[in-house]
């Protein structure tokens, strides 16, 4: 048989009626100055996450636009014409502010925070070409691009040393 001891039994004894007791309970009072603490908090780092939020989703489109340019260049480079994907439906205004880019294996990526539109500036013929990929901190970030227009003339040694060093300059300018 086990025996209580007094103190123990005493505490049975002595509890509280129901209701009585607060134990770790909030008051009305006490919750209001909680959630009123919470609101301010709330509307103080909201805007900050807000812009943080559109920072983000800007970066993520100028990586995918960059990574769009990038591919049609070494296309370009690579057939020496210019793609007809790229350029498609070119003369349709509503193609002038695309919110989709289409890379030329067929895959689609939705820009999240604005547009872009393709344009040509030229008939596309030209006779030579110079180009110097810029590099800023690693990433490849644009080029640089000489056209020759008379196929009779040649682009010398010196044309391609000048692309390499104006991407080079542009890049560390773009770093500082």
């Amino acid at each position: 048989m086990i025996k209580l001891t007094n103190s123990f039994t005493e505490k049975i004894k002595k509890k509280k009626p129901h209701g009585t007791d607060r134990g770790f309970s909030l008051s009305l009072a006490e919750l209001l100055v909680v959630v009123a603490i919470m609101v301010v908090l709330v509307g103080v780092t909201a805007p900050m996450l807000i812009s943080h939020i559109h920072k983000a989703r800007v970066a993520k489109d100028w990586a995918n636009l960059r990574s769009y340019y990038m591919e049609a260049q070494a296309d370009f480079i690579s057939t020496g014409e210019i793609n007809p994907v790229i350029y498609k439906d070119i003369d349709v205004n509503e193609n002038w502010q695309r919110r989709e880019i289409e890379y030329l294996d067929g895959t689609k990526v939705k820009l999240q925070a604005g547009y872009f539109a393709v344009t040509l500036d030229d008939a596309g013929e030209f006779g030579q070409q110079a180009l110097s990929t810029i590099i800023c901190e690693g990433d490849a970030i644009g080029a640089v691009i000489l056209y020759e227009k008379d196929e009779k003339s040649r682009m010398t040694e010196t044309e391609s040393k000048l692309a390499i060093a104006a991407a080079g300059f542009l890049g560390k300018q773009m770093e500082q």
